[in-house]
């Protein structure tokens, strides 16, 4: 997996924390017009030992939500600078409305912070801090049965929902204080008459007289004992709101939520009494096919064509059946950072990113996709996730990894990207093995292809099989055992027969041969070899979305007329899906290999490629800039299924990999 996702960091990201802040007065009442007196705490955060502290600050407003009247980004003026008082950092505020700049009218319920050095190297995450509340003791109550962590609907009573969220203690023994919920019903403020009940290191609240059907947005409060605060999502949300919503999801779903003024980050959706989607009878009794005889199509949703969405996917099944495909490998779905990406940057493990569209039309997919013989497989990223992750979250973010019991302050393995999760760590077992059952049961996937699965590690890599064999037992082969389970797996590679002994299967990288098939210089002795590619247990590419298109080095590198001529380039396709097609075991192509896709792995979505494009195999050799994760032309608007050689390309095709998967 390519460090594609970094690009999508930012300082921007809603990180919460664990820094401490008080104020005199110590409660401020709302439309309090007198001075405050700030006082930072920078013990455990980012900023602990920094000489300089300057305040990115702006307020929560009923009107327009969190971070209103703020200034632009590293604003070093004296304004935002705090004076060193002892260990602790102190700023003076005479009056809200003038130093924020506000309208004299604006109500303002609370100030926002993130205090930075002075180059903003080093900082704390968001800090919310709400007027006019003092916190009633949480009251103290065993959940109704059944419930342990995350969203849970009456099946009896649909205007009924219970979450619970479970708050383990940090490292160095912080616990959480309280727990709140905040939704339109309070303004999105902390109220006692919201507060969730706990028990032990749960923290729970049942919703009452919701209205069957309708969906309602909600976030935690959390107040952990070191007097930091969290507004969170749900770690389980089936459906998260973002304020990036505005764009790809609300193009693909007009009906979508609007974003709530007073959210903060991911907000979770719940809708009590939902429809269930109707399953057909070619789901419920889908046969999968022999992993061993798998052809795999890996598909990144966002350039499968021009609509860019499940929808446009669904309208286009039969491609898909006419080529002969026997399943179809998505690129990651759970919701990821921003809308435009690859998916490597999970931050909800059981929600769908809306930037593809809606449960319904994937689950529409998957029931269809069964009722042509194609099995669904989900990849998933177990290695990592972001800092928008509520559990990340709670626990003070990217700044605060060293008291997170859930992530590693560093990966103790190669190729990592993000925050790494403790996979050693029983919390994170658990969460993430519900997570494989609950795609399997919600959305009736037939397995998982698991990214970067050598870093399934703790704080060593010692444990590392038996993890991945939890996995394996206690989330997939729990809810089917015929399922498949893919491991991306480059490190411990003396571990991976047996995994493939015990039902597994590995990725075998072989784009090499491949690419020289394509370009007419293969002779299979002095050139790259193929034997890893015969071989039951091993998925085995031409191409994956991490590698150099095979003919695009053949465009640019072909023998003879395999380069200057395009008829004769394109008359090469067949003969490297025959040698894909035919071999032993899972082989796997990637989109569009079956035209003779010849844009390279670097160009951006008009085809233009970064520099040193040739080169940008995944790996040392990586080029920069190359734009792997842009938007890529699409066969569709480039007119490629009216171009006779195109045509004749995706055809013979078909015709080798049905003799494979139909006859």
């Amino acid at each position: 997996m390519k460090k594609l996702s970094l690009l999508l960091a930012s300082l921007f990201v809603t990180f919460c924390a664990a820094a401490q802040i008080t104020t005199n007065p110590a409660v401020i009442p709302l439309g309090y017009k007198g001075k405050i007196v700030v006082t930072f705490d920078p013990t455990g955060t980012g900023m602990a030992g920094e000489t300089t502290c300057y305040a990115h600050t702006g307020v929560t407003t009923t009107e327009k939500g969190n971070w209103t009247c703020a200034p632009d980004w590293k604003t070093n003026t004296d304004k935002y600078k705090l004076t060193k008082s002892g260990t602790k950092w102190v700023l003076t505020i005479d009056d809200l409305h003038t130093y924020y700049d506000c309208a004299k009218n604006m109500e303002i319920t609370g100030l926002n912070f993130v205090f930075r050095n002075q180059a903003a190297t080093k900082q704390t995450g968001d800090i919310l801090y709400p007027f006019g509340f003092e916190d009633k003791a949480a009251t103290t109550k065993t959940r109704p049965s059944g419930i342990t962590d995350g969203i849970f609907y009456d099946a009896n009573d649909p205007t009924k929902v219970t979450v619970s969220l479970y708050v383990a203690p940090s490292k160095s023994g912080v616990t959480a204080k309280n727990v709140y919920i905040m939704c339109d019903a309070n303004n999105w403020n902390l109220n006692n008459d919201y507060q969730c009940y706990k028990d032990g290191n749960y923290f729970w609240y049942t919703f009452t007289g919701l209205t069957a059907g309708k969906e309602y947005a909600f976030q935690y409060g959390v107040k952990m004992s070191n007097g930091s605060f969290v507004q969170m999502s749900d770690p389980y949300s089936t459906k998260v709101l973002h304020g990036d919503d505005q764009w790809e999801p609300k193009k693909v779903d007009p009906t979508l939520m609007d974003y709530p003024n007073g959210g903060s980050g991911y907000v979770t959706v719940i809708q009590p009494g939902k429809k269930a989607f109707a399953w057909s009878d070619a789901t419920k009794n889908f046969k999968r096919p022999n992993k061993n005889n798998l052809v795999i199509y890996e598909l990144w949703p966002y350039i499968f064509a021009s609509e860019r969405s499940f929808k446009s996917i669904l309208q286009r099944l039969d491609y898909f059946e006419n080529l002969g495909v026997n399943a179809i490998e998505f690129m990651p779905l759970c919701e990821f950072d921003g809308n435009l990406s690859w998916g490597y940057s999970p931050n909800h493990y059981f929600a769908i990113d809306k930037a593809y569209g809606t449960e319904e039309q994937f689950k529409t997919i998957v029931d269809e996709c069964h009722k042509r013989g194609i099995a669904v497989i989900v990849d998933m990223v177990f290695n990592h996730a972001t800092g928008n992750h509520a559990l990340e979250k709670l626990y003070g973010g990217y700044n605060n990894l060293k008291d997170n019991p859930y992530f590693n302050v560093s990966a103790p393995h190669g190729a990592s990207v993000f925050e790494d999760w403790n996979h050693d760590y029983a919390a994170t077992k658990d969460h993430l093995t519900r997570a494989l059952k609950f795609w399997m049961q919600e959305y009736k996937v037939d397995g998982f292809r698991m990214d970067l699965s050598h870093g399934f590690c703790g704080t060593n890599c010692g444990d590392r099989v038996s993890n991945i064999n939890h996995y394996y037992d206690k989330g997939v082969k729990a809810v089917a055992s015929n399922a498949y389970f893919i491991l991306e797996h480059w490190e411990g590679m003396e571990e991976r027969g047996g995994y493939v002994s015990k039902g597994m299967m590995c990725w075998e990288n072989t784009n090499k041969p491949y690419k020289e098939i394509a370009m007419g210089y293969y002779n299979g002795k002095t050139s790259s070899d193929l034997s890893n590619a015969n071989k039951d247990g091993y998925v085995s590419y031409t191409c994956s979305h991490d590698e150099q298109r095979p003919f695009w080095k053949a465009k640019q590198y072909g023998n003879g007329a395999v380069k200057t001529n395009e008829s004769t380039r394109l008359s090469r396709v067949p003969t490297v899906m025959a040698m894909c097609g035919m071999l032993n075991g899972p082989q796997m192509i990637y989109q569009f290999d079956e035209l003779g896709y010849d844009y390279s792995f670097c160009s951006n979505s008009t085809g233009t490629a970064g520099n040193n494009n040739d080169k940008a195999d995944y790996g040392s050799e990586q080029a920069q800039p190359c734009h792997d994760t842009d938007a890529k032309p699409i066969p569709e608007s480039l007119g490629w299924f009216s171009n006779t050689d195109r045509v004749n390309a995706y055809k013979k095709t078909a015709q080798i990999f049905q003799l494979r998967t139909k006859i």
